[in-house]
């Protein structure tokens, strides 16, 4: 919560909910959950600790994958260790809470407690809110999986929309020596399936009796497209983030699914416009930020469902957490039309978080060989995760770089039959896909990519300058990406994160000393993603330039910047 009198209606909130879903229980044979789950987030700073800036160095200067996996294992348990130590000493603040049962949230300095809701005390909650050594408190429920059902193109369809029917059936890049997880809402794999035989498949121990059609074929999409890379399967549990993939080592995780309120209104459940989450989203961001983790997220659906609890009611078009998390990769839909691919219709964009869109895009109705049709953006997001171990399996060195995968993807995207600058003049990126629709090729062979260091001490707001020849008629295409914190500062527009606000600047050779107005800009606000299109009038030099706009880091942290850029030819 945001201050102590949002915690104080949050409380009373939840309830008068339980209230009323007692009520509407007694005549049902679905009883009300007597209990309501707190995650709170505790201060530390981990991103400021010597021994984790060495391991993380070592890890970016490991020379091999062997290495680099043990670079990997050395840190995370760090990791681990350290944000355990935290919660132990700061444990003592909660002892008024009424708990029934507290999960520590590996990897992070989350914790998770079961309340039962009779019990809830809002006194507790308002003071503890004023302790500065708990950076937020969030109270919270559901979960479900995003997937329907309608109509479907063919595979081969799926694999020319990514541009990537070439490297699949030639085997260019399998995913070799990657470990991608798949995280599910209702259960896990079929390791028996005709897809997932002899596959190396690792489940869970304990969810290995939960088989799931929903997971079954979003492990087989991945395995289509990344056969020879691990996978590591679990169930979802809200209360652990991405804590048990960090654990096995993995580089890319996949959440085919989104946490849904119940807003119970004349004793109907509604949902409405979705923010961002510091019990969900702020927990991926800090895991994917320490743990230099990628994760894929479905955007979610627009459905609606026929029975009681009506989980999936969400008649426009919001995204669900995790999407919402900053330094997630989050996956829209598209669709097939007489005109091309365009965004899908069910396909959750809109967000009332200021600045936060899907990322990019891939087909959201497909036909699964060996399975059969299936539609959402629960298969969105895994061909996406796919394509990622291949560029990873590409380009070895930004492995543990989300900020460079998320770079390169925004720097590749195709635009849609009705891709649209939506969000004004020179902001090149569309509501209801992001960047556009992830093409693999262009993936694989961008080679355009800085990663640089920038802290947000410096007085020169002229973070990188990039020098690019373009001939007449050829378009550039620039992502720019950086990780944010979910640490608070009190000059950020959020209010909870640090948030440094870098622009792209575009400049041509008829203004080699930047004095006039740039041809192209990308000046999103309470974003991590920058990205600009621009087709060159005449031949010469071009200057890409990042900005820093504001500092919103009030504690001089580090910010890790990727850009990447690549060329096409308009005419060919």
């Amino acid at each position: 919560m945001d201050d102590v009198a949002e915690l104080r209606s949050a409380t009373a909130l939840v309830k008068s909910d339980y209230a009323k879903a007692l009520q509407m229980s007694r005549g049902s044979s679905e009883p009300a959950d007597e209990n309501v789950y707190i995650t709170v987030q505790f201060a530390a700073d981990y991103l400021s600790d010597k021994t984790y800036l060495s391991l993380k160095a070592a890890r970016e200067q490991a020379k091999t994958a062997v290495e680099r996996d043990m670079a990997k294992t050395r840190q995370n348990a760090y990791s681990k260790r350290y944000h355990a130590q935290v919660i132990e000493e700061n444990m003592p603040l909660l002892s008024k809470i009424p708990y029934t049962h507290v999960n520590a949230i590996d990897y992070s300095s989350f914790v998770t407690l079961t309340v039962p809701a009779a019990a809830l005390d809002e006194q507790v909650l308002t003071e503890l809110a004023e302790n500065e050594n708990i950076l937020h408190i969030s109270l919270t429920q559901n979960i479900q999986a995003v997937a329907t059902e309608d109509i479907y193109p063919s595979w081969d369809e799926v694999k020319n929309c990514v541009n990537a029917s070439d490297i699949l059936e030639n085997q260019t890049y399998t995913g070799a020596g990657l470990k991608i997880g798949v995280y599910e809402a209702n259960g896990v794999c079929d390791v028996n399936h005709i897809n997932l035989q002899n596959k190396n498949i690792t489940i869970k121990e304990s969810d290995v009796n939960t088989i799931h059609h929903h997971a079954t074929k979003v492990t087989s999409i991945i395995s289509l497209i990344a056969p020879d890379a691990e996978l590591y399967v679990a169930r979802c549990n809200r209360s652990q983030g991405l804590q048990w993939f960090i654990e096995q080592g993995c580089d890319i995780v996949n959440c085919s699914f989104a946490y849904y309120d119940n807003n119970l209104k004349n004793g109907a459940y509604v949902v409405g416009p979705r923010q961002y989450r510091y019990d969900i989203d702020a927990v991926y961001d800090q895991q994917i930020e320490e743990n230099s983790i990628i994760a894929v997220v479905a955007a979610g659906n627009r459905s609606k469902t026929t029975n009681m609890d009506l989980l999936s009611y969400n008649p426009d078009n919001y995204m669900a957490s995790p999407a919402h998390a900053y330094n997630a990769i989050t996956v829209a839909g598209v669709e097939i039309s007489d005109d091309g691919w365009v965004a899908a219709s069910r396909s959750c964009y809109k967000s009332n978080t200021a600045g936060r869109m899907p990322d990019v895009a891939a087909p959201y109705f497909v036909t699964i060989p060996g399975i059969g049709v299936s539609s959402g953006t629960s298969y969105s997001a895994p061909i996406v995760a796919g394509c990622i171990a291949l560029l990873l399996e590409r380009n070895e060195q930004i492995e543990g770089s989300p900020e460079a995968v998320q770079s390169i993807l925004s720097a590749t995207a195709q635009k849609t039959a009705d891709y649209t600058i939506s969000l004004g003049t020179n902001r090149h990126s569309d509501l209801k896909v992001g960047a556009g629709v992830i093409d693999l090729e262009r993936m694989i062979s961008c080679e355009d990519c800085i990663n640089t260091i920038t802290y947000n001490t410096h007085t020169n707001p002229i973070v990188w300058t990039q020098y690019i020849y373009l001939e007449q008629g050829q378009e550039i295409q620039v992502g720019l990406s950086w990780l944010v914190s979910t640490v608070p500062s009190s000059s950020s527009n959020e209010g909870e994160l640090y948030l440094t606000d870098y622009n792209l600047y575009l400049f041509d050779p008829s203004d080699p000393d930047f004095t006039g107005m740039a041809p192209a800009t990308s000046q999103l606000t309470n974003s991590n993603v920058e990205m600009l299109r621009y087709t060159a009038t005449v031949d010469g030099v071009y200057v890409v330039r990042i900005y820093r706009f504001l500092t919103m880091n009030a504690n001089n942290q580090t910010d890790y910047i990727s850009l990447a850029y690549s060329i096409a030819d308009t005419n060919s």
